[in-house]
């Protein structure tokens, strides 16, 4: 959580630019999943995605957190 809240002072900040690439979002979703596998301790998450949704241009790092924090505070509360 500490390592969150720095890495959004650096962006606020500009200390840290993001490194915009282009990604698939399913491919970053499936990550998020991956990674939080024993926080949802099996719980079932439905996601669908539009088949032609389009390359998204972002820093998949940071915005595959975002759905990590998502998933995990949905599997606490």
């Amino acid at each position: 959580l500490l390592e969150n809240v720095l890495q959004i002072s650096r962006l606020d900040g500009g200390a840290v630019a993001p490194n915009r690439q282009w990604h698939l979002l399913e491919e970053l979703i499936g990550s998020a999943l991956h990674r939080t596998e024993a926080a949802l301790a099996g719980r079932p998450v439905d996601v669908r995605l539009p088949p032609d949704l389009p390359l998204l241009s972002v820093d998949g790092l940071l915005l595959e957190q975002v759905f990590v924090n998502l998933l995990e505070n949905a599997a606490r509360h």
